[in-house]
């Protein structure tokens, strides 16, 4: 009986077709040939995650401008709400204070900015829809800033998942 192999340690020799010239793979060569391989799959697994993030990115944006003011705040506000709940900030009927002041401490952000972003998701969620273009923009800076501050305040790792799964 033959003996079965017992390691992976693998020299292969290619004979071309010329008079005397053959090309040997050393196992560190078949290494880096496996590892480039391996990082090329990798890079187009990245450019492909990017790509289906940009889209998902620009679908929601688009999806927004049909709405009217108050529901682009609130569905805004909403994309961020499984960031307050991580950072044990839960909405359950407190003032509009009592949520700056937990928002503020949990982002770790001026209470004055914040006040702005919470007045109008109340507004937007039991007010009329008397929302003007000027309070819009506001909201969406107030927005901008608050997802950058999630951004700056993460791992990698939780980045990563923000960007890519969440598409903040």
């Amino acid at each position: 009986m033959p003996d079965k192999p017992t390691g992976f340690n693998v020299s292969v020799r290619v004979n071309v077709k010329a008079k005397h010239s053959a090309i040997t793979i050393s196992p560190a060569n078949f290494a880096a040939v496996r590892l480039l391989k391996v990082l090329s799959v990798l890079i187009l697994f990245v450019a492909v995650m990017e790509t289906q993030r940009r889209i998902r990115k620009r679908l929601f944006v688009r999806n927004m401008r049909s709405y009217k003011a108050k529901r682009r705040i609130r569905m805004a506000y909403h994309h961020l709400v499984p960031v307050f709940t991580a950072r044990s900030v839960v909405y359950r009927g407190q003032s509009m204070a009592e949520y700056t002041a937990q928002i503020a401490e949990a982002m770790a952000m001026p209470e004055q900015d914040i006040a702005v972003f919470v007045a109008l998701v109340y507004h937007a969620r039991f007010g009329p829809d008397t929302i003007g273009e000027e309070e819009l923009r506001l909201f969406g800076e107030m927005y901008y800033r608050i997802t950058n501050k999630i951004y700056e305040d993460v791992t990698f790792i939780k980045r990563l998942y923000y960007m890519y799964i969440m598409v903040l």
